[in-house]
């Protein structure tokens, strides 16, 4: 009972002390409604990039969490040694998959996922047909859905996939082939020719699933019996386990010892092999796999970045109310000291006015949701960061509490000084308009002035040294042409059998200078690495190289460089002439001189001899360099058109081509996309990093000069009569306004200067990221600074020229 009296006794305290606080609080957000507006401005963009930054990361690292089972579901990857060569890669051989669930008890099931290319999908419905090349294409095997549970909407999880030519059909596909979900089942999909019946329809995935598809098919089913020792060597698929509960990792490791022995070893003995498995818990694989041949996944390093930035914002936000507060001091002092004479005491004041700022806070979280509601609505987000966020307070329980939290967090922070500070003045001497601590507040607004503007100026010389190196990586020489180069997809032995009268077609065409073919696409996956014999001085060894699988004149159409020897000669030089770059020759160890060198793929098929050494070229992304690369001619040239076109005439050499395709491939569609575009796609990230920290640096920019404003104003006000004094003693306006900011001003060089060297630093590590990295723009040092200076003194000007050019008489009648 008594403690049931003592809560009602702490609530009715509670309730009485905000009835109490309120009014103040009221009186003081009309009475200075300037400040107040400057206040819940400068928090409302600080809390607004909190939230849109908790929404992200909630995204982030709840990727996959929606499958029931994700706590018992491992990724097998691996790290892969031959000779010559090494992996580290996040595929596998669909052969361990069958092999795991037998030699391991604790292994529950595998999956085995393969995803495809795109490709022709059509519901060969002749009154209605739909054709479209599909990206969301995967082939599972049949325990897939006993793994990762998916919610049915029609259709049997355990039979769904038991049949060769059935097919899984997500809540969009079905809506987009046949209109609905019933109308769906059982109903014939054509893909790349083969026809296949839909199984089942199940809900469409959410966006945060590494495990992305939109059709599922079977995969064929492999036999224990048909398995060989080198399989297991061939990672092209992606193999996961689900495991029992109180699964042992490390028990893992030791009992695969046994499984390499008996399946790795006897072909892995005649490469030099070493294998070891890497598991993956499901829900970490987004954000914390470093593996390479993944599927696209997060950037942990890129959300702290844009995390820390989003703390600068808020601590700005901070900042702001600290100076206006403690600036406003001598106007607070005489209702604070009138309430310690009427008996308020010190720690009473403090809580009115942590009460205060924790009001002003909560009022910009009103504003804040609102403004996040309509950045969502407008997909800024999701078309910047590729990141899609749905903004449902109500719902999203996590969000709300975190939300309420940050603004709570940043107003008590926010209001703790200014509490400390304005609690501690003497009731007399506030009384008198003397603040004894004035110089010392002072100082404290100076550190935060210079700290504010020193993390806007970081943000912004940031932000010039990222575009610049974007720039750069645009721009650079990569040894070859990658504008006004055309790629079409061959997708059909029809257009492939015609390939040489499709080129004699095109090449005619005016506005097509040169055509050839690769089976990649430069940037991307214009290369695999694959085992090879080579020749060196010391002797033919097996070793590790890229490979490249070109047609005839590539190496003209892409105006790459032949520094020794000779190009292929068209129509010969099938599957037994190699070219390589520099970068092979010295991987080779063959000195300057690999021509003649003899090449063949590790078992001795299509034996050769190096005739041309081509000038290195960036065939993968300036993140990385140039690494070794063989490029051969197969006999059957297929894979993707190149056709390089003259700038002028592009429209018309498209439109030509999409004429005359149906006479090459009359089942697919003409589909093309031009080199540029898919080389400059490797950059994304870093050009989405590039925006957004482009936009907060805008935001540092008006938080920092929302406080600029606040304190001229308020400065301004307290130095009226002096002004008026000064300008009756002849001073110029000039003067006066160089009086007024020329403190702020001392400010503003100081945080470039600050800044400076913590910009190196972070871009430092930044650039690490890229091979290639661009020359440090110095002169945006003082550039930049004298912008800033620049701005702020604009800013000051614009509200100082006013009480420079006003009547002295004015200010001075009634002293």
């Amino acid at each position: 009972m008594q403690q049931k009296a003592k809560k009602n006794v702490t609530s009715t305290s509670n309730t009485s002390f905000m009835l109490t606080a309120l009014p103040p609080f009221l009186r003081n957000l009309l009475r200075d409604k300037f400040f107040a507006f400057l206040n819940i401005l400068g928090l409302t963009l600080g809390i607004t990039t909190g939230i849109i930054m908790l929404l992200i990361w909630q995204h982030e690292i709840d990727y996959d969490k929606h499958f029931p089972l994700h706590e018992r579901i491992y990724r097998v990857g691996g790290d892969q040694k031959q000779t010559g060569l090494f992996l580290h890669t996040a595929q596998n051989s669909p052969a361990l998959g069958v092999v795991l669930p037998l030699e391991m008890p604790e292994v529950v099931s595998s999956v085995t996922l393969l995803p495809l290319p795109p490709t022709l999908v059509s519901n060969g419905v002749a009154s209605a047909e739909k054709s479209f090349y599909e990206t969301g294409l995967v082939m599972a095997d049949l325990p897939y859905f006993s793994v990762f549970r998916h919610s049915f909407i029609v259709g049997d999880a355990t039979s769904c996939l038991a049949e060769v030519n059935s097919i899984v059909l997500t809540e969009r596909m079905a809506k987009k082939y046949f209109g609905g979900t019933e109308s769906a089942i059982n109903s014939m999909l054509i893909v790349d020719g083969t026809s296949r019946i839909v199984s089942a329809v199940i809900r469409d995935q959410p966006d945060n699933t590494h495990v992305k598809f939109d059709l599922l098919i079977p995969l064929p089913q492999t036999k224990i019996a048909d398995i060989v020792s080198e399989d297991f060597w061939n990672p092209n698929a992606y193999v996961y386990i689900l495991v029992h509960e109180g699964f042992d990792v490390q028990a893992f490791h030791q009992k695969f010892a046994a499984i390499y022995r008996k399946y790795f070893e006897p072909f892995g003995v005649s490469v030099g092999g070493d294998y070891k498995p890497i598991l993956e818990p499901l829900a970490s694989i987004h954000l914390h796999s470093d593996l390479n041949d993944d599927l696209p996944r997060g950037n942990l390093s890129y959300l702290y970045s844009l995390s820390t930035v989003a703390l600068f914002l808020i601590l700005l936000a901070g900042i702001n109310y600290v100076n206006l507060s403690t600036a406003k001091a001598l106007l607070r002092a005489q209702s604070i000291s009138i309430r310690k004479i009427i008996g308020s005491s010190r720690r009473k004041i403090a809580s009115a006015l942590l009460f205060e700022s924790t009001a002003v806070s909560l009022c910009s979280l009103v504003v804040s949701g609102l403004v996040v509601y309509a950045v969502v609505t407008l997909g800024f987000v999701e078309t910047t960061l590729g990141i899609p966020l749905k903004f449902e307070p109500v719902q999203n329980t996590t969000l709300l509490v975190g939300s309420i939290s940050l603004a709570l967090l940043t107003g008590i922070l926010s209001g703790l000084y200014p509490a400390i500070y304005l609690s501690s003045i003497p009731a007399l001497s506030g009384l008198k308009g003397i603040l004894k601590h004035g110089r010392s507040a002072s100082a404290l607004r100076g550190v935060l002035v210079t700290t504010q503007l020193a993390v806007s100026v970081l943000v912004v010389m940031c932000t010039w040294q990222m575009g610049s190196q974007i720039d750069f990586l645009h721009q650079a020489d990569l040894g070859f042409q990658k504008d006004n180069v055309i790629i079409v997809p061959l997708r059909s032995d029809s257009v492939t059998n015609k390939i040489e009268a499709l080129k004699n077609d095109f090449t005619n065409r005016a506005g097509i200078t040169s055509i050839t073919t690769s089976y990649q696409i430069m940037g991307f996956n214009m290369a695999g690495v694959s085992n090879w014999m080579v020749e060196t001085n010391t002797g033919t060894r097996q070793q590790g190289f890229n490979v490249a699988y070109v047609g005839d004149d590539f190496v003209k159409t892409m105006d790459m460089k032949i520094i020794k020897g000779r190009d292929f000669v068209n129509g010969q030089d099938f599957e037994n002439a190699y070219l390589v770059n520099e970068a092979a020759v010295k991987a080779m160890e063959c000195g300057d001189d690999a021509l003649g060198k003899k090449i063949a793929f590790f078992h001795g098929e299509y034996p050769g001899t190096v005739v041309g050494v081509l000038k290195d070229f960036n065939f993968q992304s300036l993140h990385q360099k140039v690494a070794p690369l063989i490029m051969v001619k197969p006999r059957f040239q297929a894979g993707m058109l190149y056709v390089r076109v003259e700038q002028s005439h592009a429209k018309e050499a498209l439109a030509y081509m999409a004429k005359q395709w149906p006479h090459y491939d009359p089942i697919h569609p003409f589909d093309y996309f031009f080199l540029n575009d898919s080389f400059n796609e490797q950059y994304n990230h870093d050009e989405s990093l590039r925006t957004i920290v482009s936009w907060l640096s805008y935001i540092c920019i008006v938080i920092s000069l929302l406080g600029i404003v606040g304190l001229s104003t308020f400065t301004i006000s307290l130095r009226l009569k002096e002004i008026g004094v000064r300008k009756v003693l002849g001073a110029s306006v000039f003067s006066i306004i160089f009086l007024v900011s020329k403190r702020t001003l001392q400010f503003t060089v100081l945080a470039c200067i600050l800044a400076a060297p913590f910009t190196w630093l972070i871009m430092e590590h930044w650039k690490s990221n890229f091979a290639y990295q661009a020359p440090w723009s110095f002169a945006a040092f003082p550039l930049i600074g004298l912008g800033a200076v620049l701005i702020v003194f604009s800013t000051i000007l614009i509200f100082t020229f006013r009480a420079a050019e006003s009547n002295p008489v004015d200010v001075l009648k009634n002293d």
